[in-house]
């Protein structure tokens, strides 16, 4: 069997969650400017995700990126309100965008993965979750290469190469000098790349791109991004074949 097709294999390291933070909070209406902020003690700037929902339950959840439809302004954004999320050196940043007309309170769950450069001896985040241990009733992502691409100038393109022969998952983030979410301005930032953006066929920020060989990241014209932070996975894209 290849590794992509366990569900969990001992051989093979996990990622390792070395935060976890929960919290709710109403987003006001308008919300440009609003951050909602999460003070995260660590030495350096974790690579954060998780997902959100507008139930203490959970039994509706949404990633990080995304929010909730139809929109009451489509002009102003395809979500009725949403949840983006970043971090630096010393803070989570929740940044809503609400076109609804009305306060929503949210509810998040927030997860820290340490950078691949990171030599830091970090406390133990057992006493942070819930009593749920472990169950392979569910796949457990499995890392193939977990690195990082820095000095980066605008509009550059940097190819990873893996020898997987198949598209494998990802996840990457971008660490920013300056970038402004929903009128908030940041410096130094780190944020997940959730869908990458074109203006007349040519990338705005960031993208990353993956193919059977390749992971290929790009940077805008006139973006500030100074580093790229990855993770590439065994497990196939779309899961296992």
């Amino acid at each position: 069997m290849a590794i992509a097709d366990f569900l969990y294999n001992s051989d093979f390291v996990q990622d390792k969650a070395i935060l976890l933070e929960s919290a709710s909070f109403t987003i006001p209406t308008p919300t440009a400017g609003y951050t909602f902020t999460i003070a995260h003690g660590l030495p350096f700037t974790p690579l954060v995700g998780g997902s959100w929902s507008t139930s203490s339950n959970f039994l509706v959840t949404y990633d990080f990126g995304s929010g909730v439809i139809p929109s009451s302004n489509i002009g102003a954004s395809i979500f009725d309100y949403s949840l983006e999320i970043a971090a630096d050196s010393t803070n989570i940043y929740i940044i809503p965008t609400n076109v609804s007309g009305a306060t929503q309170t949210v509810h998040v769950r927030v997860f820290g993965i340490e950078p691949s450069d990171s030599t830091a001896t970090l406390p133990h985040t057992a006493s942070s979750g819930d009593v749920f241990a472990f169950s392979t009733g569910y796949n457990y992502t499995k890392p193939y290469e977990a690195s990082k691409i820095t000095g980066l100038a605008s509009s550059s393109t940097t190819t990873i190469t893996h020898s997987l022969g198949y598209v494998p998952q990802l996840t990457a983030w971008a660490t920013n000098s300056a970038r402004t979410f929903n009128s908030v301005f940041f410096e130094d930032v780190t944020y997940p790349i959730y869908v990458s953006s074109f203006i007349g066929g040519s990338v705005v920020d960031a993208s990353v791109e993956v193919t059977t060989t390749t992971a290929i990241f790009k940077t805008g014209s006139s973006s500030n991004t100074n580093r790229f932070d990855y993770v590439i996975y065994y497990d196939r894209s779309g899961g296992t074949s």
